[in-house]
């Protein structure tokens, strides 16, 4: 059976429990290093960067992004940064919430690539590379430099079509939150420092 042949006849299952199954075994084989398998859900991934196939069957570009991830490769992540990247402009608002709640789990090596989405990806891109740092460090995957990185993001963002100016919030939120509490913490440090005897305690008779 050839690529496409396999992808029409996953198609028409169209949805449910025959749909789910066959992308289950479909990521299992590709994680295996099935070649083919491979070729299928990365044809059927092509198929989600348009609005149009997620207004027409929104469950199934969901399993296909599901099936991709669950293979947990480098090349899988690779497969849906570029869709992300090729996005329409129209994207739903669900579409974009999915990629910004997946490509998190590939944790801190999916940092770069977020970056060129924010920094040259279409409107939907750039919601999901910002919306996707946001849930990086909320799960406290960000570090130093790359915290940094975030706080500029947020400075220059002030609202999109995606909803992303929730987590941003959140964010601004919790990064204010703990810039205050090193502050508080230093403040008291340097007080008990100041309310020490500088001679010391007193020698004993």
């Amino acid at each position: 059976m050839t690529v496409q042949e396999r992808i029409r006849e996953i198609k028409a299952l169209s949805q449910g429990y025959h749909l789910v199954q066959a992308m289950r075994e479909l990521s299992g084989s590709a994680a295996a290093g099935d070649e083919q398998a491979l070729e299928v859900l990365t044809g059927m991934l092509a198929e989600c960067r348009s609005a149009e196939s997620w207004a027409r069957s929104s469950s199934y570009c969901s399993a296909v992004v599901h099936a991709v991830a669950q293979t947990g490769t480098l090349r899988s992540m690779q497969l849906l940064i570029r869709c992300v990247s090729e996005f329409d402009e129209e994207m739903p608002y669900g579409a974009v919430e999915l990629f910004s709640s997946i490509l998190p789990t590939y944790k801190r090596i999916v940092m770069g690539p977020l970056k060129d989405l924010i920094e040259t990806g279409p409107g939907p891109a750039r919601a999901v590379g910002l919306q996707s740092l946001c849930n990086l460090y909320l799960d406290g995957q960000l570090q130093g430099e790359e915290i940094r990185y975030l706080t500029g993001c947020l400075k220059k963002f002030t609202q999109d079509d995606y909803l992303t100016l929730h987590v941003a919030d959140l964010v601004r939120l919790e990064i204010s939150y703990k810039e205050k509490q090193a502050e508080e913490d230093l403040n008291g440090m340097l007080d008990g420092f100041l309310l020490e005897d500088p001679e010391g305690p007193a020698p004993s008779t």
